[in-house]
This record gives structure tokens, sequence and C-alpha cells, in this order.
């Protein structure tokens, strides 16, 4: 049996049987595709832990503000992978000087730009935070994040 005769069975006799042999048959690939999430959850915190040490460095050799986009910190990426970093998916959403903050663990400094829609049908978005720590939301919808930004997102701080 093919898979469209296989479903039309199950729909209408909901045999455990068939449902058994629908399984077995994409098992694999429903295996295959969280752990295809799982590896781009972790490349996302790698990629944000990168930029995050970047713009640490730009702000320690920096009395100014922090850098107000990417490509002021790229010169304090590991020359190795500067060039293997893409601009576009992430964004700088703090502006202002890091050393001033009173709670940096609860401000982002970058942002995904867009979330992404997982298998299971949430919405994910990655977050670096202004202590070097990294997390990544979820929301049944795009706009779920809002409260969390809220609460998180400093857009500016004295350069002091």
């Amino acid at each position: 049996m093919d898979d469209l005769e296989l479903l039309r069975e199950f729909a209408t006799t909901n045999s455990e049987q068939v449902f058994a042999r629908l399984v077995a048959r994409y098992s694999d690939l429903v295996h295959l595709a969280a752990l295809r999430q799982e590896q781009l959850g972790i490349a996302k915190m790698n990629y944000l832990k990168t930029w995050m040490g970047a713009i640490t460095q730009y702000a320690l050799d920096k009395s100014t503000n922090d850098p107000s986009d990417f490509e002021d910190a790229m010169p304090y990426m590991p020359p190795q992978i500067r060039d293997k970093f893409s601009q576009d998916q992430f964004q700088i959403v703090f502006k202002g000087n890091l050393k001033t903050l009173t709670n940096p663990e609860r401000t982002i400094v970058i942002a995904e730009k867009h979330p992404t829609r997982t298998s299971s049908g949430n919405w994910v978005r990655a977050y670096g935070f202004a202590d070097g720590h990294f997390e990544i939301h979820s929301a049944p919808t795009q706009e779920g994040f809002a409260g969390c930004e809220k609460e998180r997102l400093i857009t500016t701080v004295s350069s002091q």
C-alpha cells in the first residue's frame, strides 16, 4: 500500500495497525526533523555567543556607547570566522553603554530579527543578554514575544 492508501484506510477505519505502519514509515523523518531543530537552536546559541563576545570586547576597549551595528563589532570577531557570520538574522537592539546597566541579566542586546516556526507549530526567537547569557523563547504566535521583550528591551542608556 502506498501512503495515500494507508492514510485513507486509517481515516475510514481508525486502525491501529495502519497507524503503526505509517509511524514506522515516517518515524525516522520525524526524528531527523526534531534533531534538525535542536541543531538550529544550538547554532543560534553559538552565533549569539560569538557576537556577544565581540560586542563585550568592543565595550571594554571603547569608553563610548556599545556598537550600534555588527560592522562596529566585526573587528573583534575571531579572524578565522569573520566572513562566515551573516548579519541578516540578528539585530543589535540595545543602544547605550553596557557598563552603565544595573541589571544586565535582564537586558536584551541582540535579538533574532524574525521568529522561526518549529515543527510543533510554535514560534521561537533567540536573544543575547548584556550579562552574556542567551535564551530561546517559544510562543504560540509571532506576536507572543511582546511581553518578554517589553520587560527586557532597553533601547537607550546614557553613555556615562
